[in-house]
C-alpha cells in the first residue's frame, strides 16, 4: 500500500496507482473567502474517504494566509477514473467555480 500525494501541480495528469493505495489531495485555499475545493466526481465506485476533510497551515506562510485543504482516500479497485474538483463556495454550482482540477486515476 503506497501513499500518493496530489496537488494542483498534477492537474490534468494521469496518475498511476494500485487498489488499496492511499490517495491524499493537498489543494491550496484562501480561508475566510468562503471558497473551498468541492468534489464533483461520484466517488462510490473507486474512492473511499479515510477521514474527514481538514485544513492545515502552510509550512511556509504565504501572503494572504493560504492554507492546505486536505482529503484522504483509499483506492478501492482497479480501473480508470476521473477525479474532478472545483474551487467554489458550497452553495454555488460547478459552472460558477473560480478554478478546477482533474486527475485521471489509473489503478492496477
Amino acid at each position: 500500500m503506497a501513499k500518493i500525494v496530489l496537488t494542483e501541480a498534477q492537474n490534468q495528469q494521469e496518475i498511476h496507482l494500485h487498489a488499496q493505495d492511499e490517495l491524499i489531495l493537498q489543494l491550496t485555499v484562501s480561508p475566510g473567502t468562503g471558497y473551498a475545493w468541492v468534489i464533483d466526481s461520484d466517488l462510490d465506485d473507486f474512492l473511499s474517504p479515510t477521514g474527514d476533510m481538514r485544513f492545515e497551515k502552510m509550512v511556509e506562510p504565504t501572503l494572504g494566509g493560504t492554507e492546505l485543504q486536505i482529503y484522504s482516500f483509499l483506492m478501492l479497485s482497479a480501473g480508470i477514473y476521473e477525479l474532478r474538483l472545483s474551487y467554489r463556495r458550497p452553495w454555488e454550482k460547478p459552472a460558477q467555480a473560480q478554478d478546477r482540477v482533474s486527475f485521471r486515476l489509473v489503478a492496477a
